[in-house]
């Protein structure tokens, strides 16, 4: 019998969450410098300054975008990230200016190492945002993403209008990149993908 898109999902979570934790924080911070490096290089050439960029609050075992957003916001540059709305299951983009101050645990999944926008920070219209970067699981080089199941970001980039100005881009350690994500119609697609080996297009 063949796989169901959810069965292969799952057992792509579950081999990608070992081989996170058999890489060793050593190796995730040594490819999340260098990714970090490649990112911030193409946000700034290729982001107009006028545009906001969406970063994350990376997770112990996801791509450490701290040095971008450090690098961004010393040149001035607009940088927001997701405030999670988790009864509504939806987020919105909420502007930091301070990414130690700004930042706080959670309300929800504090538990899980989650940190959030501080509730008194504006938010920012989606159509300002230049680039939206985006973690996961899994990405493959024709733009497929695999996230952690929620939805959130695939409900969230599935609600902006198309912007030939906007990029979305994924960041992935090595192990990460698959041949292929398993996807269904309503999974956003990646614009770029940005690994220690540097920025690629997706190809179709």
């Amino acid at each position: 019998m063949t796989e169901s898109i959810a069965e292969q999902k799952r057992a792509m979570r579950e081999r990608l969450r070992c081989d996170a934790c058999a890489a060793g924080e050593d190796v995730r911070d040594t490819e999340s410098a260098r990714i970090s490096g490649h990112l911030l290089e193409w946000l700034l050439e290729r982001v107009p300054a006028r545009r906001g960029v969406m970063l994350y609050a990376p997770m112990k075992v996801e791509v450490d975008v701290t040095p971008v957003a450090m690098g961004l916001l010393e040149r001035g540059r607009t940088v927001c990230l997701p405030r999670v709305n988790w009864q509504d299951k939806t987020m919105r983009p909420a502007r930091v200016e301070d990414w130690s101050r700004d930042l706080i645990p959670d309300r929800v999944n504090a538990r899980l190492g989650l940190r959030s926008p501080r509730e008194e920070l504006g938010e920012v219209d989606p159509a300002e945002l230049g680039a939206i970067v985006v973690p996961g699981v899994a990405f493959d080089r024709r733009g497929g993403r695999l996230g952690r199941g929620a939805g959130f970001y695939d409900r969230f980039l599935g609600s902006l209008p198309r912007d030939a100005g906007r990029s979305l881009v994924g960041v992935a350690f090595e192990w990460q990149v698959v041949e292929r994500v398993p996807v269904e119609g309503h999974d956003a697609r990646m614009d770029l993908l940005v690994t220690s080996g540097g920025v690629e297009e997706s190809r179709p």
